[in-house]
C-alpha cells in the first residue's frame, strides 16, 4: 500500500515538473551570419551508418557552407570513404595528446583546418531540418 502511494506521488510529481517545461524561443533568421562564412566540422568515429543522412541534409540545406570537414577519429568502418565520396574534406585526427579526449581533439583538429569565420560543430548522428542559417555557430 505504501509503495503504491509513493508511486502515485512520484508520477504526479513528474507530471507537474514536465508541465512546467518551456520550449526554445523561435530562431532569429535575420542573423548576421553570412552563409559563405560557415565551416561545418563533424567529428566522426565509426559513423558509416549515420553520416550519410547528415551529409545529405547539409547538401539540401538552403544555406551552403564554405566547407564541410569530417574529422575521422580512428574509424574502423567506412566512415572515411563515405565522407570523401560526399565531397566533404576528410581530415584524419592524429592520436590525442595527453589530457585530451577523442571528440574534443577531433573538433580541435577540424577547427584548425577550417577556412570559415564561423564554425558549426555537428555530431554525425544528427540531421538538419532546413537551414544552417538558424543553427548556432561559434564565431572565431
Amino acid at each position: 500500500m505504501v509503495a503504491e502511494a509513493a508511486l502515485v506521488l512520484a508520477l504526479l510529481g513528474g507530471v507537474l515538473l514536465l508541465s512546467r517545461l518551456r520550449g526554445l524561443p523561435p530562431a532569429d533568421v535575420t542573423s548576421e551570419v553570412q552563409p559563405r562564412d560557415i565551416s561545418v566540422v563533424v567529428p566522426a568515429r565509426n559513423e558509416a551508418t549515420s553520416l550519410p543522412a547528415l551529409l545529405t541534409s547539409i547538401a539540401a540545406s538552403d544555406v551552403a557552407p564554405v566547407e564541410v570537414i569530417v574529422v575521422d577519429d580512428g574509424s574502423t568502418d567506412a566512415t572515411a570513404s563515405i565522407a570523401a565520396e560526399s565531397g566533404a574534406t576528410l581530415v584524419a585526427a592524429p592520436p590525442p595528446p595527453a589530457g585530451w579526449l577523442g571528440k574534443p581533439w577531433a573538433c580541435w583538429t577540424g577547427a584548425l583546418q577550417a577556412r570559415g569565420s564561423q564554425l558549426l560543430f555537428l555530431d554525425a548522428d544528427v540531421v538538419l531540418a532546413a537551414s544552417l542559417a538558424v543553427a548556432a555557430v561559434y564565431d572565431r
